[in-house]
Protein backbone atom coordinates (compact mmCIF):
# COMPACT_ATOMS: atom_id res chain seq x y z
CA UNK A 1 0.00 0.00 0.00
CA UNK A 2 2.91 2.35 0.68
CA UNK A 3 4.08 2.03 -2.95
CA UNK A 4 0.59 2.88 -4.22
CA UNK A 5 0.55 5.95 -1.97
CA UNK A 6 3.89 6.96 -3.47
CA UNK A 7 2.48 6.59 -6.99
CA UNK A 8 -0.57 8.66 -6.05
CA UNK A 9 1.75 11.45 -4.94
CA UNK A 10 3.50 11.27 -8.29
CA UNK A 11 0.14 11.48 -10.10
CA UNK A 12 0.73 8.60 -12.50
CA UNK A 13 -0.66 9.58 -15.88
CA UNK A 14 -0.57 6.26 -17.73
CA UNK A 15 -0.64 2.54 -17.17
CA UNK A 16 0.33 0.09 -19.89
CA UNK A 17 1.06 -3.58 -20.45
CA UNK A 18 4.48 -3.85 -22.13
CA UNK A 19 6.74 -6.61 -23.42
CA UNK A 20 10.01 -6.47 -21.48
CA UNK A 21 12.55 -9.07 -22.64
CA UNK A 22 9.77 -11.50 -23.53
CA UNK A 23 7.74 -10.95 -20.34
CA UNK A 24 4.56 -8.91 -20.16
CA UNK A 25 4.76 -6.37 -17.34
CA UNK A 26 2.52 -3.54 -16.15
CA UNK A 27 4.27 -0.17 -16.33
CA UNK A 28 3.04 2.98 -14.57
CA UNK A 29 4.40 6.17 -16.12
CA UNK A 30 4.04 9.70 -14.75
CA UNK A 31 5.92 11.43 -17.54
CA UNK A 32 9.28 11.49 -15.82
CA UNK A 33 9.50 8.10 -14.07
CA UNK A 34 8.50 4.56 -15.05
CA UNK A 35 7.61 1.91 -12.49
CA UNK A 36 7.06 -1.81 -13.09
CA UNK A 37 4.06 -2.82 -10.97
CA UNK A 38 2.29 -6.09 -10.21
CA UNK A 39 -1.11 -6.91 -11.69
CA UNK A 40 -2.70 -6.21 -8.29
CA UNK A 41 -0.99 -2.82 -7.97
CA UNK A 42 -1.94 -2.01 -11.57
CA UNK A 43 -5.61 -2.70 -10.76
CA UNK A 44 -5.38 -0.50 -7.65
CA UNK A 45 -3.69 2.26 -9.61
CA UNK A 46 -6.32 2.08 -12.35
CA UNK A 47 -9.03 2.51 -9.72
CA UNK A 48 -7.26 5.59 -8.35
CA UNK A 49 -6.84 7.01 -11.86
CA UNK A 50 -10.55 6.50 -12.57
CA UNK A 51 -11.50 8.26 -9.33
CA UNK A 52 -9.25 11.22 -10.15
CA UNK A 53 -10.71 11.42 -13.66
CA UNK A 54 -14.26 11.45 -12.28
CA UNK A 55 -13.33 14.17 -9.76
CA UNK A 56 -11.75 16.27 -12.51
CA UNK A 57 -14.81 15.79 -14.70
CA UNK A 58 -17.18 16.79 -11.89
CA UNK A 59 -15.10 19.89 -11.20
CA UNK A 60 -15.08 20.85 -14.89
CA UNK A 61 -18.86 20.41 -15.13
CA UNK A 62 -19.41 22.54 -12.02
CA UNK A 63 -17.41 25.36 -13.60
CA UNK A 64 -19.70 25.52 -16.65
Amino acid sequence: MQFLTYLRELCAMSLSLQNYHGCLVWVANNGSCRFIVSRTKAAELLTVMKEKALEANDKAVSLL
